[in-house]
């Protein structure tokens, strides 16, 4: 499907996201090969199923659980990026990218430090129904 499109275009043109990241959103991790500090950044996935789950007739739409992953430098800066991103997705009804989205809902999100206690994630879920 193509809700990886969608999400990356709608953060990418989001002001407040972009200044928090600049370009740095990517889909499935963040590259470890830049030689700059390379939070803040942004990396998503995404889990599709048919919007029909009974599948009584073909396919047209699809429900899609993007799980939005927000590193960051200190817990504030993941505050501030879970908002950001918040503020891009929920309740959206849009097309973006030649992907229309009929209903975008937030589910949930997370803050933790990573093991050696130098960066913070936030973790959110988004549930998001996307046109076939």
């Amino acid at each position: 499907m193509k809700a990886g499109r969608y999400i990356k275009a709608i953060l990418s043109d989001d002001a407040t996201v972009t200044a928090l990241v600049g370009t740095k959103i990517y889909a499935l991790k963040i590259p470890q090969s830049e030689t700059q500090n390379i939070y803040p950044a942004i990396a998503f996935t995404c889990t599709n199923t048919p919007a029909d789950r009974n599948k009584t007739q073909k396919a047209t739409a699809f429900l899609v659980t993007a799980t939005i992953a927000m590193w960051a430098n200190t817990y504030t800066q993941a505050e501030d990026m879970d908002q950001a991103v918040f503020n891009a997705f929920d309740f959206e009804e849009t097309t973006a990218a030649g992907v229309t989205v009929t209903g975008c809902e937030y589910t949930r999100s997370e803050i933790a430090q990573d093991e050696d206690s130098k960066f913070f994630v936030c973790v959110a879920t988004y549930e998001i129904w996307l046109k076939r």
